[in-house]
């Protein structure tokens, strides 16, 4: 989590960002991190790290990370003698749990996905990835999800977790994530069309690049259809980020779109507030698949308009405010939405109900309290 390069990502903010806002509630958070000397320099984000150093990222120095967790925990514990061990996709969860129970100290573990609705390349992975997945679910204590579909799934399949999955889904920092200005917004982004389409995230996921590669067809025919005075800003980077790059050459619309880069998490706003429209296009791999998304939170808190998948999560969500619903792998209703959003983008009113449902129901000190309210339950 502490590295330079990745601190921007969706997972490392989550991390960061719930140690934070605990901290904020009065508890005293200590952050144990792997440190690639390869990869920049050390930040601690505000709080206490313990950071495990490591020569550059690789699977073996991955490995090794926690391998070295499980030799320096006992001290660890010992120094700070915690109440509560929150993790996450840790490899050696059995041979920790044995150091925690030892300790009673109870141990919070997340899990986002279950292993088992997901393909793997190669695929024998997939059997070691769910043993770790099992692991992880039958030593906790309490398991944090983000989804109901994810708690009864979880439930249904490990009956001895009833009564301790938690439903706490991510969120965001409205004083970070507001609405600057659009046309202050447009100035330090250098964003001079009129129409303007956002996607942040990472691009490490073929779910996401699939959707975006739907967006971008139907963009082409906006371009020559309704608007050429628009633009698509596409923030993030990721290791598929050239498929993008030649999806849009084919196209000719590469005078259209704009990739930044990484940017700070604190001036993503500025790019989502010089927006009109902001995307979540995701084809996730099961299309019955509850969704819950990092930037949709980050989005409504900015008060933009969302073109997102039409899928349960999403659309339990969103439905109140008016977004623009993409019914999955059809390419003539990403049109139809990218349209209605020009047509509507003087009319369209819902953002302050949005900023309101954000600050009321999902921000990161609202996630924190319910954690160690359930905590001190246990």
């Amino acid at each position: 989590m502490s590295l330079e390069k990745e601190k921007n990502s969706g997972n490392k903010i989550h991390f960061v960002e719930i140690g934070k806002a605990l901290k904020k509630l009065g508890h005293q958070l200590i952050l144990i991190a792997p440190y690639y000397k390869s990869n920049g320099t050390k930040d601690s984000y505000g709080l206490i790290d313990e950071q495990i150093e490591l020569k550059k990222k690789s699977i073996t120095n991955y490995l090794l990370y926690h391998k070295k967790l499980r030799n320096k925990l006992p001290q660890l514990v010992q120094k700070y003698q915690p109440d509560l061990f929150y993790s996450r996709d840790l490899l050696n969860v059995t041979s920790l749990s044995k150091i925690l129970k030892k300790n009673n100290i109870k141990h919070l573990v997340e899990i986002n996905d279950l292993i088992y609705d997901h393909e793997f390349k190669p695929k024998f992975a997939k059997h070691f990835f769910i043993r770790i997945q099992e692991n992880q679910i039958k030593n906790a204590d309490l398991i944090r999800v983000m989804t109901h579909q994810t708690s009864e799934q979880i439930q249904k399949r490990y009956p001895e977790t009833k009564g301790n999955v938690l439903i706490i889904p991510h969120g965001t920092d409205p004083k970070i994530f507001r609405d600057r200005g659009k046309t202050e917004s447009k100035k330090k982004t250098k964003t001079n069309s009129s129409f303007v389409f956002c996607f942040i995230g990472t691009y490490n996921y073929m779910t996401y690049i699939n959707g975006l590669k739907f967006f971008l067809r139907s963009y082409k025919k906006f371009i020559e259809s309704d608007s050429k005075d628009t633009e698509l800003i596409l923030v993030g980077e990721g290791k598929y980020k050239t498929l993008l790059e030649d999806e849009i050459s084919s196209l000719g619309i590469k005078s259209n779109v704009k990739f930044t880069g990484t940017i700070p998490n604190e001036k993503v706003p500025d790019y989502i507030s010089a927006s009109d429209i902001c995307l979540q296009v995701w084809i996730p791999e099961r299309k019955d698949k509850e969704g819950l998304s990092l930037k949709l939170s980050s989005y409504l808190a900015c008060e933009r308009r969302l073109l997102t998948s039409d899928i349960k999560g999403f659309r339990d969500i969103l439905e109140p405010f008016d977004p623009l619903f993409w019914n999955l792998e059809n390419e003539d209703s990403m049109y139809k939405c990218i349209k209605k959003a020009y047509e509507e983008r003087n009319s369209w009113d819902s953002g302050k109900a949005q900023r309101e449902f954000v600050i009321e129901n999902f921000t990161w000190e609202i996630a924190a309290k319910k954690m160690s309210e359930a905590f001190l339950k246990k």
